[in-house]
């Protein structure tokens, strides 16, 4: 039994590396669509749309 408990662990540990990876990818391509946004409404031949108010993706509610 405690080779499996040792096993479970293990995986654990992996998986939260994972999942710790996936989140900072996840919050980085968050920063570029709210990056490009602000551009985009700070550009004066972009006038007719408020990017940042329609297509900025809501808060992050996961953390590390």
């Amino acid at each position: 039994m405690a080779s499996i408990a040792a096993a479970n662990l293990s995986n654990h540990a992996d998986d939260k590396a994972l999942l710790t990876a996936m989140l900072a990818d996840i919050t980085a391509l968050r920063a570029a669509i709210l990056l490009i946004t602000a551009k985009l409404d700070a550009d004066a031949g972009v006038t007719d749309t408020n990017y940042a108010a329609t297509t900025n993706p809501a808060a992050l509610t996961v953390t590390a």
